[in-house]
């Protein structure tokens, strides 16, 4: 779950940097891209919506009180659903 959170967040930190003109490849630099995903990352940001890696953060944080129990439902369909809509999959994330 960490990794996945973390991943959502830089997602959104560099759709947000893009949007407002910053340039890919300094973006890219700054928050240590390597070289072979640059591409998949680049490719990522054209098709994915801001919107639903909020939803994807929602989702995360869920999860983590899910994890450390203070709220009952069940971790692993959480785990599948957040992937698949992290990957650009219509699921519904009950955050």
């Amino acid at each position: 779950l960490w990794a996945m959170a973390r991943e959502v967040r830089l997602m959104i930190k560099l759709a947000g940097a893009l949007k407002q003109g910053e340039s890919y490849e300094r973006l890219c630099q700054a928050n240590r891209i390597w070289q072979k995903r640059k591409s998949l990352v680049r490719d990522y940001l054209t098709r994915c919506q801001l919107k639903n890696l909020y939803r994807c953060l929602d989702a995360c944080s869920e999860l983590d009180r899910s994890i450390k129990g203070v709220v009952k439902k069940p971790v692993w369909p959480g785990l599948k659903d957040l992937c698949l809509a992290f990957s650009g999959h219509s699921v519904e994330l009950s955050a």
